[in-house]
């Protein structure tokens, strides 16, 4: 009934990066989440910065605050989730501001933007993804929760890889019945994330390994701009030697690149070398949908929690 439809259960998956912000829900009766495009166009990132326009206390977020740092209207405050790690008060247009509360203000800007399609609908979790999980970052997220319009024992938090691991772990078991590799760029540089299954234990474990490749750095707008063509020509054959160090010896059948900077088709000769033997997929909310199979596995324990058992480097690896 029309009444049935507005009491749906969703998860949320928010990642959350200095760079951007991304939201994904899950309604519960479906297969798998949708990811919220930023307002006014088609793209799923938030850039992550509030602006405090001059002299009075409005805030703008995002693409929003973008552009009125362009148009002189007030102050930027950018790596918003580098700044609650490292200060505890920042200055802002004068003001004496808290930086995990200047934080919270933008995710729940960013939250507050789902009203659009969770109207009437009970919000079952909220499963926040970030980069890396330290303790600081835990004290962050303490604080952010009496920010948040949910339950208190509603609202988690996980990294990136464990993101992964719960986003890999729900598609077709035949995609990651062998290993399982990622590449993507982060402040714009390549890395690399490997997903094993350990088959033999009960429960079966799965490691996920990072590698970062300093030899490869995303060149910047402007030298792509000069000379496009032999800029991606040298990206193309920097890419295609790290693949053919980082396949040799491994049993891939699944390869994901993720993030905009594999939009543009830079890496046909590294895609030709991949399509040989692997199944290749392209995105960028992996995280964000991870972050959301994650929320569902916290409150409603299934076949995942029951059978698999992710190590990261966050988990404690007792017997």
């Amino acid at each position: 009934t029309r009444q049935d439809e507005k009491n749906r259960k969703v998860v949320i998956g928010l990642d959350l990066t200095d760079e951007y912000a991304q939201i994904s829900y899950f309604f519960l009766n479906q297969d798998e989440p949708d990811t919220l495009k930023a307002f006014q166009g088609e793209k799923y990132n938030v850039p992550v910065c509030l602006l405090k326009k001059s002299g009075v206390n409005q805030w703008y977020y995002g693409e929003q605050a973008l552009r009125g740092e362009q148009e002189n209207k007030g102050v930027l405050v950018s790596n918003l989730l580098k700044l609650a790690h490292e200060s505890d008060v920042v200055t802002v247009d004068g003001v004496e501001v808290g930086a995990v509360a200047l934080l919270a203000l933008f995710v729940k800007k960013c939250l507050g933007t789902l009203s659009m399609v969770l109207e009437g609908d009970e919000v079952e979790g909220l499963m926040i993804t970030v980069e890396e999980f330290q303790e600081k970052t835990a004290q962050i997220m303490e604080q952010l929760k009496d920010s948040i319009p949910y339950e208190k024992e509603k609202v988690f938090v996980q990294c990136h890889a464990e993101s992964l691991f719960y986003y890999v772990m729900n598609q077709d078991k035949e995609l990651w019945n062998r290993d399982v590799a990622v590449f993507g760029f982060y402040e714009r540089k390549l890395y690399s994330y490997l997903v094993c299954v350990k088959r033999k234990s009960l429960p079966q474990v799965v490691t996920i390994q990072r590698e970062e490749y300093e030899q490869f750095i995303l060149p910047s707008n402007q030298e792509i701009e000069q000379n496009p063509e032999a800029v991606y020509r040298y990206m193309d054959k920097k890419f295609l030697e790290i693949l053919e160090n980082f396949t040799r010896g491994k049993l891939l059948n699944t390869v994901y690149l993720i993030g905009t900077e594999f939009e543009k088709e830079w890496y046909k000769d590294s895609v030709a070398f991949l399509s040989k033997t692997k199944r290749i997929f392209g995105g960028s909310n992996l995280y964000s949908k991870g972050a959301c199979y994650g929320g569902k596995e916290k409150r409603t324990p299934g076949n995942i929690t029951e059978h698999y058992l992710f190590l990261g480097n966050d988990k404690l690896k007792c017997n």
